[in-house]
């Protein structure tokens, strides 16, 4: 089954983006038409004037501000609960990643390399035009490197 959204957007259809946008911009013309309302009525629009009364005043604003407020503050505390509760668990462990000589193969690069790749805590990777793998160089200067193999070099 095909996932129903798409996070690249470089393989989106046109028709997918434009909806997208198109989605977008509603639900922030949704969010932003009372701030438009209310700041033209301040501004001495009288036409807005009329869309202030009719959604209920300045009362209206009043109340609708202070449920904004509460519900920001309720998504606050959650958010902060949540935070405390993840500090208090213990750090996941990551089990340490294994080489074998049948993934090596698949990449075309000698095991030794790979497994130099994978204790280094940053490694550059060369592709040559053809994609595929023509060096692994683990940074020394990183830390955790137990060997240095030199980059790969493919004839050809």
């Amino acid at each position: 089954m095909s996932s129903l959204i798409i996070n690249l957007p470089h393989l989106q259809s046109r028709r997918q983006r434009h909806a997208a946008m198109l989605l977008s911009l509603l639900c922030w013309g949704w969010f932003l038409m009372p701030l438009v309302i209310v700041g033209g009525w301040l501004l001495g629009f009288r036409a807005l004037a009329q869309e202030v009364v009719w959604f209920g005043g300045w009362q209206s604003l009043v109340h609708l501000a202070s449920t904004a407020v509460g519900i920001i503050a309720a998504l606050s505390f959650g958010w902060a609960i949540w935070t405390v509760f993840d500090m208090r668990q213990p750090p996941a462990r990551v089990a340490p990643a294994k080489v074998t000589a049948d993934s090596a193969r698949a990449f075309g690069v000698p095991a030794a390399l790979v497994a130099a790749a994978i204790d280094a805590r940053l490694t550059t990777v060369d592709f040559g035009p053809d994609c595929r793998i023509t060096g692994i160089t683990p940074d020394q200067s990183a830390g955790r490197v137990r060997h240095q193999p030199s980059p790969l070099r493919r004839a050809g």
